[in-house]
């Protein structure tokens, strides 16, 4: 299930129906959904275009690239757009080509963006170019549309977890369990290039809690809209953890993998973890985005972060933060550093960790 800001979908070669009664069962609920308000859609591709009043479909090459080999990587290496492209080109010739390509980039962007880390970079860069719908676009958009059909069984994270856990996840019933893990390892192969998503995961069904791109080239502290993203990811995380636990009154446990070998355990929103100086970054983070000191609105840098979602992160990295809040003005309240660091220390036990009510 993909969650945007007022929408959402499912996509599953399950019955909706079927998904409908799945999610009645989990959540324990007898009528969650009205089934008039649901718009169901299958997403499908009908290509017609008309140049020079002679009309032609693409049926025939969209069925002659299902018989080829599937493709290896979203992005074709010959693939280029024309520089005269603009100078050259006649939106009159391209109006109903325009509307379909639209259609297919947006439908894909939906599919992809939350879902396909892998073909994240290939969509946007697409994109740029919607109002150009020529043949060498419209080709690349296929591209994309046949890799997806051909990988569409592939796993993004793929967690390992041995009997005596799954036994003990029967056996307790009254906590509701979440998978949250990190997956700005899994675009690698786009060099200069970086995806952060932060991935939950309920009963097997998937929510993004949030997602962003940005340059590996970047300085860490020239840009903030990483840190905006993991601001609103923890803040949706915790309505989903807060959601939960009200309509099915259990405790709400959270498995938070990072990208290194360890794990993070949350309980009810709040870290387990013995790592004081990962806490206190999402500590930091929770209280900022609480009280108004930085928003999504206000944050307009980048700020490479990835860093902080491993278990091993470099203490620069928090000076980094600190210095980019005070240079744009994002923390009024906090005059200095050291006071920063004071207070956020009074938070936690300096032996334990854990933070102090």
């Amino acid at each position: 299930m993909l969650t945007f800001v007022d929408d959402f979908m499912i996509a599953s070669k399950v019955p909706p129906n079927q998904i409908l009664q799945e999610l009645q069962t989990v959540l324990d609920i007898k009528e969650v959904f009205n089934h008039k308000d649901i718009s169901i859609k299958y997403i499908g591709y009908n290509i017609n275009r008309t140049i020079d009043d002679i009309g032609h479909t693409k049926s025939i090459r969209i069925r002659e690239r299902k018989l080829k080999k599937p493709f290896k990587t979203p992005d074709d290496a010959n693939f280029s757009v024309p520089k005269n492209l603009l100078e050259n080109f006649t939106p009159s010739e391209y109006k109903i080509m325009l509307k379909e390509l639209q259609h297919l980039v947006g439908t894909l962007a939906y599919v992809t963006y939350s879902s396909r880390p892998d073909m994240c970079y290939s969509i946007s860069n697409i994109a740029k170019y919607i109002k150009f719908p020529t043949d060498e676009i419209f080709e690349h958009v296929f591209r994309n549309m046949f890799y997806l059909f051909n990988t569409s069984e592939r796993k993004i994270i793929i967690q390992n977890r041995n009997e005596s856990e799954e036994e003990e996840e029967e056996e307790d019933d009254d906590i509701i369990k979440l998978d949250i893990f990190t997956d700005s390892s899994l675009n690698n192969d786009y060099i200069g290039r970086s995806q952060h998503s932060l991935l939950i995961y309920y009963h097997n069904i998937r929510l993004t809690c949030f997602e962003s791109k940005t340059s590996k080239s970047v300085h860490p502290s020239s840009n903030l809209s990483e840190l905006s993203a993991i601001i609103n990811g923890y803040q949706k995380m915790n309505q989903i953890i807060n959601i939960l636990s009200d309509i099915t009154s259990k405790r709400v446990h959270v498995n938070f993998y990072t990208d290194s070998t360890g794990s993070i355990n949350f309980l009810n929103g709040s870290s387990t973890a013995t790592n004081k100086s990962f806490r206190k970054h999402l500590y930091l983070f929770k209280e900022m985005f609480r009280k108004s000191y930085i928003s999504m609105f206000h944050i307009k840098r980048n700020l490479n972060i990835s860093d902080l979602l491993t278990k091993h992160s470099p203490p620069s990295t928090y000076n980094y933060i600190i210095d980019a809040l005070f240079t744009n003005g994002f923390c009024p309240e906090f005059k200095t550093e050291k006071l920063m660091l004071n207070q956020i220390d009074e938070e936690f036990d300096e032996d334990t960790g854990d933070e102090l009510l």
